[in-house]
Formats: structure tokens, sequence, C-alpha cells
């Protein structure tokens, strides 16, 4: 949200961050977190998409600046998770507010539920994994990591291809999930190179890209990658794609 108002609040302008104070008992507070800028704002019209995955206002702004429209996507499925709703108010030309609840428990209380867990009821059911997430995303890793601890699975992160290269020289991993677009090594260069040795021949990887495309799947199984899984990441088809990815190394490897 910080960097949105960044991107979008031309020089001489203000950004301003709030934390409030709006309800409390014994066992927990409610914290409201906002941040507001003077930036180019969202039409009216707009505002009910903006939270879509690939969704972004269509203004000079955004041509200029660029970028997937994922930000808020995947920042609104963060608040999720906490229990919370990201909400906005704004005029063009004006400025925008982004602004969200999170309920928390008091030090040394009964504890609660800040927020449902993802749910994993129609997902495929997989031994605990020990898997290495190449992203350079600070949004993207909190949101892939939350997914895969809440799976049972211990992840250690790696924040480009070069990264991923030698944390898996150094230790053993049951999955790869790699990201495509990164900075040092890309997820192909990264994959390539580890195809290449003796260790990293056979180990399952999954490519996590923000497009998907016709043709993907058949794409990233030429680069050496088991399968695929498109941004902003959900518990269904993150689980999905490793288990066909598991399946299918074993299935090479028989």
């Amino acid at each position: 949200l910080v960097g949105n108002a960044i991107k979008f609040t031309p020089a001489g302008g203000q950004i301003t961050l709030t934390v409030d104070l709006e309800a409390e008992n014994e066992q927990a507070t409610v914290v409201q977190f906002g941040v507001a800028d003077t930036g180019v704002g969202v039409p009216l019209s707009q505002q009910a998409q903006i939270f879509e995955a690939f969704a972004q206002a269509d203004n000079s702004a955004t041509r200029v600046f660029g970028g997937t429209g994922l930000g808020l996507s995947i920042s609104s499925q963060l608040v999720g998770l906490m229990g919370g709703k990201l909400a906005v108010t704004s005029e063009p030309g004006e400025g925008s507010l982004f602004y969200f609840e999170v309920t928390f428990a008091k030090a040394g209380s009964q504890p609660i539920s800040t927020g449902p867990s993802p749910d994993l009821s129609d997902c495929p059911r997989l031994e605990p994994l020990r898997i290495l997430l190449a992203e350079d995303n600070p949004i993207n890793q909190k949101l892939a990591l939350r997914l895969l601890e809440k799976g049972g699975h211990q992840v250690v992160l790696a924040k480009n291809g070069q990264q991923a290269l030698e944390e898996f020289h150094q230790h053993p991993f049951d999955l790869i999930l790699m990201d495509i677009q990164m900075p040092v090594m890309d997820g192909v260069q990264a994959v390539r190179a580890l195809r290449a040795s003796e260790r990293g021949a056979n180990v399952p990887v999954v490519a996590v890209t923000a497009h998907a495309l016709a043709g993907d799947r058949e794409k990233y199984i030429g680069y050496g990658m088991d399968g695929y899984v498109t941004k902003p990441l959900n518990s269904r088809t993150l689980f999905g794609a490793i288990a066909d990815a598991l399946a299918s190394r074993t299935a090479r490897s028989a």
C-alpha cells in the first residue's frame, strides 16, 4: 500500500500512515491501519475492481508507471488472512485512502482467531515437505509462506535464482517453487543450471508466474520444470500444482 502511494503520488505530494485503536475489551483490540496520499486517485467506477488480479485503474499514471496489477489483489488477500477487509475511498486528482481493520489478541489473554485459515478442504493431501521458495517480491513471499506453512510445510526462502541454486546445493529439498521473473538470475536460468547438475536433475520444480497464457505449461516443461501456478496464489491451485509436479516427476523417474 505504501509502495503504491509512493508510486502514484507526484513530487511535492503527501503520504500519511495512520494506526488507530478502534475498540478493545479484556481479550482483544481492534486496530485500523490507513495509507492516505495526495496522488492521482481512482475513479469511483473502477474502485470495485482494483482489488482483482491484473486489474488497474485506466489512467495516464498507470500507463506511465506500469506494473502487473497484482499488488492490491495480494494485499487484499493478506488482509483477509488476518481476518480483515481492505477498502478504499478516493477522488481522481485528489488522492486515495486505503484502510483495513485487524483484531489482535492481548498478550496474556486467551488466544483468539485473528483470521480464517486457508480452506484446505478441497486441496490435495500432501505429506509435510521441505520446500525451497524462490521469490523476490516481499508481498508474494509473505502470501506464499503463509499458505505453505499453514499446509504444514517447511519453507526456505531465496530472493533470486542464484540464491536458490546456492540453497539447493547446500541443503536437501523435496520441491522448488521458482518465480520466473527475478533479479540477478531469473527462474528459467536457475532451472537450466539446476538440471545441468547431477543433484538437481530430478527435483520437482513448479514455475510461479504472473501471467497465464496458452501454451505456458508446455513452455515451462520444456525449460525443465514440472508444472506452473499463476499469481496471486491460493491454497487450492498452489497445492494442486505441487501435487501434480510431484506425481509428474515420480512418473518421469520411474
